[in-house]
């Protein structure tokens, strides 16, 4: 089992827009990744977005690049604040690879929850719009490989 992890693209201030949708600068970011991702083979079944505007336009950019047979849908539990025991209970129960578009530090948790069992900060640094991508190994969760818009 793969998971995939995607902070959100870059969005605009809530000065700017309350609904802080994606910038221009991370629409394209996104854009890159995820037709960097799909030369690369990656395959998804689905992609869980948190239901913010920022994170379901992140989800849709990828969805339009992977085409997820499972398509795209808001996952409860993933927001920034979220403890990450909810997601740790839809993960339990995927057996095909997906990605999880949502926020700090609710990511930052949940990968550390994963990979330690502790939901501490710092296993794996986040960036917004790449793909941290954990694989489900005989001896737990492991970071297989980041793909952030700079090396693509």
């Amino acid at each position: 089992m793969t998971l995939y992890l995607v902070q959100h693209g870059l969005a605009v201030s809530e000065e700017q827009d309350p609904k802080r949708p994606l910038s221009v600068e991370g629409r394209t970011e996104s854009e890159r990744v995820a037709a960097a991702a799909a030369r690369a083979g990656l395959a998804v079944k689905s992609i869980h977005h948190s239901g913010r505007l920022r994170a379901a336009q992140t989800a849709e950019i990828f969805a339009a690049a992977l085409r997820p047979a499972g398509g795209i849908a808001a996952l409860d539990g993933i927001d920034p604040k979220d403890s990450p025991e909810a997601a740790l209970l839809a993960i339990a129960g995927w057996t095909q690879p997906a990605m999880i578009v949502g926020h700090m530090p609710h990511l930052e948790k949940l990968a550390a929850m994963l990979i330690t069992g502790s939901a501490g900060k710092g296993v794996i640094s986040f960036r917004n719009a790449a793909v941290n991508a954990l694989v489900l190994t005989d001896d737990g969760w492991r970071v297989k490989f980041v793909m952030t818009p700079e090396l693509v």
